[in-house]
């Protein structure tokens, strides 16, 4: 589902395309609430990071696909019309599993 009308963005380049720009639309404390519970999953919230607040083309993209970067340790449901990131080379997924045998 696109973010934007077609051609609200014309004639922003996309290196001023930065979480500035973004927020300055698109508060934070709006999108964290937006996506409280996300997914039906209570306490998952992909824009309340355990790492420090990322850029917001960590996953967003304007102009290609949008990837889901938490999958690069997680297995979550990407949202319609994301792709998942590439599997990091210790993702947490292998820890989890390895504490449960």
């Amino acid at each position: 589902m696109a973010a934007h009308t077609l051609g609200q963005l014309d004639g922003v380049a996309l290196e001023d395309m930065t979480s500035k720009f973004c927020l300055s639309c698109h508060p934070r404390s709006a999108i964290s609430e937006a996506t409280q519970d996300y997914g039906g999953t209570p306490g998952y919230n992909p824009h309340k990071s355990h790492y420090d607040a990322g850029a917001c083309t960590n996953c967003h993209s304007v102009d290609g696909q949008s990837v889901l970067a938490c999958d690069e340790c997680h297995t979550e449901d990407c949202p319609e019309g994301w792709i998942p990131a590439p599997r990091g080379e210790n993702p947490v997924w292998d820890l989890k599993k390895a504490f449960k045998e």
